[in-house]
């Protein structure tokens, strides 16, 4: 529906050209990137024509070479951050290169692949955004339910499901009502759907 932005999971497409096409069919311009080499191959392509989210939290050290790389078109990625430790190593490198970055903060909606699974792991992140504006710029959530259609039998998917979307829910109550100057702007709110 149009309340959500379709967003093209590259992993899933390994050819520029049919991700250019899909690109066209879908009308969507937003992308999610998983390892430095797509995210290279991205930007070189497509340049600064697409959103793209990383789905997964990259090295800092990857991510300062794409940065030097691509200098103009990946200050616009959305870096995802999953510990309060790598918001400190983002905030380190955007200092370096007196730039401002976009990050995207992980949630462990259920999944127990990474991200904050408490709200004061949350919070933590959100204090070092929110404390150093000039170098970082909450881009938004990500939230990935990918465990609940591969539930084992006996698990009721629906159910899972619906507690997602309630932690989710949670994760982003909390966050507006500590930080409501972070949700000033447009943001991300991604789950795997």
């Amino acid at each position: 529906g149009p309340q959500f932005g379709l967003r093209l999971v590259t992993k899933s497409i390994p050819s520029l050209p049919l991700i250019d096409y899909l690109l066209q069919a879908t009308g969507t311009n937003k992308l999610m990137a998983f390892s430095e080499g797509l995210l290279r191959a991205l930007l070189d392509r497509f340049g600064d024509t697409v959103d793209i989210l990383l789905g997964r939290p990259m090295h800092v050290e990857g991510a300062s070479r794409v940065l030097d790389a691509f200098p103009k078109p990946a200050k616009g990625v959305k870096w995802l951050v999953d510990t309060r430790e790598r918001v400190l190593e983002y905030k380190a490198l955007a200092h370096s290169l007196h730039a401002r970055l976009d990050v995207a903060v992980e949630l462990d909606v259920g999944l127990r692949r990474g991200g904050a699974r408490t709200t004061s792991e949350l919070l933590e992140m959100l204090a070092v955004i929110a404390a150093h504006p000039k170098q970082l710029r909450f881009a938004g959530f990500m939230g990935y339910d990918g465990h609940v259609p591969f539930a084992p039998p006996g698990f009721d998917s629906d159910v899972e499901f619906a507690d997602v979307q309630g932690r989710y829910a949670d994760f982003v109550t909390a966050a507006q009502q500590a930080y409501p100057a972070l949700f000033a702007g447009p943001l991300v709110f991604n789950c795997g759907g």
